[in-house]
C-alpha cells in the first residue's frame, strides 16, 4: 500500500467525519437534550430499581422494543441528513425524538425492575409516544405540502417520471439512463399526438 494511498484514505476518512458534523451541528441542542433525557431516565431507572437476571429476560420484547427504539433514532438521523433546518425539520425531530425515548424507557424496563409502588414509569413510558407521534404528524403534514410545491416546481423538468436512482450525483443533471427512458417517453408522445419530437 502506498503512501498515497494512507493518505487519501485518511483524507476522506476526514471529510466523511467533518461532513457528518455538519450534518449534526445545526441539530446539537435537539441531539444533547435527547442524550441527557434517555441517560436521565436510565439513572432513574438505575437509582429505583433492580437490575433483572438474564433468565428474567423476554427476548422478544428485548428485540421488539429496543429496535424499535433504535430504528427511530435511525429516522431521526435521517431526518437531520436529508433536511435543512427549520419549521417542518423541527417538527418531524422532536417528534421522532418523543417517540425514541418512549421506546426507550419501555425498553429499559425489560433490563431493570422497579418496585409496584412507582408509578412514573409508566408515565415516562406512555406520555412522550403520543405527543411525539402529534408532532410526527404535524410534520408530515407540512413535509407534504412542502413535497406537493417542490413536485409542482420540478414537473415541467421530469416530465411526468421521477427516479431519484437516475439522476447523476455530481451534477443536478439525469444520468444517461435518464435520458433514455425520457426519449422514450417523449417518442411516444409525438407518435400519440402525431407532433414531431426533437432533441436539444
Amino acid at each position: 500500500m502506498s503512501c498515497a494511498s494512507v493518505l487519501l484514505a485518511d483524507n476522506q476518512h476526514i471529510r466523511s467525519r467533518i461532513s457528518m458534523f455538519r450534518i449534526i451541528q445545526p441539530h446539537r441542542w435537539k441531539l444533547a437534550v435527547l442524550l441527557i433525557a434517555s441517560n436521565l431516565g436510565l439513572l432513574a431507572f438505575l437509582a429505583f430499581g433492580d437490575i433483572k437476571y438474564v433468565s428474567e429476560w423476554k427476548w422478544l420484547d428485548i428485540v421488539g422494543e429496543g429496535g424499535s427504539a433504535l430504528l427511530s433514532l435511525v429516522w431521526l438521523f435521517l431526518v437531520f441528513k436529508s433536511r435543512p433546518a427549520g419549521r417542518v425539520t423541527n417538527y418531524l425531530s422532536v417528534g421522532l425524538s418523543c417517540v425514541f425515548f418512549s421506546w426507550w424507557i419501555d425498553a429499559l424496563d425489560e433490563f431493570i425492575r422497579l418496585p409496584a409502588e412507582i408509578e412514573w414509569d409508566h408515565w415516562l413510558e406512555s406520555g412522550p409516544m403520543p405527543v411525539g407521534l402529534i408532532l410526527l404528524t404535524i410534520g408530515i403534514y407540512h413535509w407534504h405540502r412542502e413535497q406537493l410545491a417542490i413536485s409542482a416546481q420540478m414537473e415541467k423538468r421530469e416530465r411526468g417520471f421521477r427516479e431519484h436512482r437516475l439522476y447523476d450525483k455530481l451534477t443536478p443533471l439525469g444520468s444517461a439512463d435518464y435520458l433514455k427512458r425520457q426519449l422514450v417517453t417523449g417518442m411516444e408522445q409525438s407518435v400519440c399526438e402525431q407532433q414531431p419530437l426533437s432533441l436539444l
